[in-house]
């Protein structure tokens, strides 16, 4: 369902890349994290919740030759993504106030996307396995205010932008934090930003189930003093984890600093935790979220950088390890509608199974297109091991399938059409 303004409607129940180059700084294995950890700062969990991750202190790099660690992190208005076919695009900004947003694939000539976009706002891309790329940025009009707006390259063109907010903000000055930033896995998208428009400083983020095309009605995410700095991931399982910056509260109850707040994919969201306290981070300073892994048999970490207050020219990374899945899982049933740890990952689509191989281990199926992750037509998948026995061909489905290292797998079905028996 849409609404007048082009988003779907939310529901509570509505149904990657692995690592993150934060400006050079590359993640290095988790044996060298293990190496480099510091004990666990426990101060830094004030949040009376289950949504308790630990951090652990550290800075570390590849080598010396990606990020020196005496050189600041900052916000550069040009980014860039790998497509799956080998060839790099890359976005940036040109000119000032207003700039315009260029992109370029490989080694073809640059295109103008929009000659009026926010100088010193960078933009946000985001690739999906199929060669579908999200760039979101701020535009700029010559009043003077500014949206959040959301284009799309499909099949090799790129569609015109579409406003993804209309909060007409204007600002009084810079807004360098105030950009908007991409996080996909799967055929799902989230986009997050900061805004102050009407006088309202606040964190927004709204999702997609289908790789862009439409999006769900923004929520807030902030606690109500957010000063921007939003950057966000999202796991295997479409969980969405934003973080911000706060300033203080009107009391001490609500403490400044980092949060970092929890949100399923389908509508389940825990309260925040503080994970680094104002007193801590330099004034100015954009932290960055990176995955460092997702969940498997063991709990999900990510990694946050940022510059640390009275440290001059220097970067902190902190590794942040989230409770495990089965906690959160059973934190989640208040909604009533919580799917299990499988049904969260992967898609669900509409197929007709056209084939079955004789040992049951590969299953053809025709289907529409998966916006994000694959084209129309028949496509071979394997089979999960839990699949029923009596598998056969001819059968519409909705077939739940996921992809686990690299290969797609059939999880599970459920029949919408019987075919026909033999001889009628």
């Amino acid at each position: 369902m849409r609404s007048s303004a082009g988003f779907r409607a939310s529901h509570p129940c509505d149904p990657c890349n692995p690592w993150f180059n934060p400006s050079g700084l590359w993640i290095v294995g988790l044996a060298a994290l293990a190496a480099l950890a510091a004990p666990l700062r426990a101060a830094d969990l004030e949040t009376p919740s289950v949504f308790r991750p630990t951090v652990r202190e550290n800075i570390f790099f590849s080598d010396g030759s990606n990020v020196p660690a005496t050189e600041p992190m900052s916000l550069a208005a040009a980014v860039s993504v790998r497509l799956p076919g080998g060839e790099t695009l890359r976005a940036w900004l040109e000119g000032a106030p207003i700039a315009a947003l260029r992109v370029q694939r490989g080694t073809a000539p640059a295109e103008t996307l929009d000659a009026a976009a926010w100088a010193g706002v960078s933009p946000a891309l985001a690739v999906y396995p199929d060669g579908t790329v999200l760039l979101a940025y701020r535009s700029r009009t010559k009043s003077g205010t500014t949206e959040v707006m959301l284009a799309r390259l499909v099949e090799g063109t790129w569609q015109k932008p579409q406003v993804l907010t209309t909060d007409s903000w204007k600002p009084a000055g810079d807004i360098s934090q105030a950009g908007p930033r991409l996080a996909h896995a799967g055929s799902r998208a989230v986009v997050t930003w900061f805004t102050a428009s009407g006088d309202e400083p606040r964190v927004l983020a709204t999702t997609s189930s289908d790789a862009g095309e439409s999006f769900t009605q923004a929520v807030r995410i902030d606690v109500g003093f957010s000063t921007g700095g939003a950057d966000v991931l999202m796991l295997h399982d479409g969980t969405q984890l934003v973080s911000w910056i706060e300033r203080r509260g009107e009391d001490d109850s609500q403490p400044g600093g980092l949060y970092l707040r929890r949100t399923t994919a389908y509508g389940t969201t825990m309260a925040p935790a503080l994970i680094v306290p104002a007193a801590q981070l330099a004034s100015g300073t954009h932290p960055r979220l990176g995955l460092v892994k997702d969940y498997t048999d063991t709990a999900a970490q990510l990694s946050v950088t940022f510059n640390p207050a009275g440290q001059p020219n220097t970067n902190k990374t902190l590794l942040i390890t989230l409770p495990e899945a089965d906690v959160l899982l059973a934190a989640d049933q208040g909604c009533g509608c919580t799917p299990t740890l499988v049904e969260q990952s992967g898609v669900t689509i509409r197929a007709r199974i056209m084939s079955v191989s004789a040992d049951k281990k590969t299953i053809r199926l025709r289907h529409n297109a998966v916006p994000g992750l694959f084209a129309a037509g028949d496509r071979d998948y394997s089979a999960g091991p839990d699949l029923p026995a009596d598998i056969r061909s001819g059968l519409e489905v909705l077939a739940h399938l996921d992809d686990k290292d690299g290969a797609w797998l059939l999880l599970d079905y459920r029949v919408l059409v019987m075919a026909p028996s033999s001889g009628r």
